[in-house]
């Protein structure tokens, strides 16, 4: 029973993340460009897969590169401390969302900012 409520609290968290970047980023496109900071552990085709995917769907909810949504990609090379100039990077940037893919990368972030969201995708444990 532990679980399954620990994979439904986890649904119910990435709902809410995902509400709250849809909130930000609508918001945010109604009046001037959001910018989304993604930091990526390392090249690797799941990875890549799943920040096209998030690509995609932003794109299916009519953001516009370069129109009205601006996407700053990077990636760390596998190593931590790209990881972590990244993230203080995009916090400095005052990014609107940062999505973080693969579990270094939601590490290096996660500590880091309290106002900005950050959304999390190949994470192997968020804990």
């Amino acid at each position: 029973m532990k679980g399954k409520a620990r994979i439904t609290s986890m649904c119910l968290v990435v709902v809410v993340f995902a509400l709250i970047f849809s909130l930000t980023l609508e918001t945010k496109a109604s009046a001037q460009k959001a910018t989304v900071g993604i930091i990526q552990y390392v090249e690797h085709p799941a990875l890549d897969s799943a920040r096209e995917g998030f690509l995609d769907a932003l794109q299916e909810q009519g953001f516009v590169l370069d129109q009205n949504i601006d996407i700053d990609y990077q990636n760390a090379q596998a190593d931590f401390a790209n990881l972590s100039t990244i993230s203080d990077r995009f916090i400095a940037k005052k990014v609107d969302l940062i999505l973080a893919i693969a579990t270094p990368a939601a590490q290096a972030v996660a500590g880091k900012t309290t106002s900005i969201p950050i959304l999390g995708t190949a994470i192997t444990d968020y804990v």
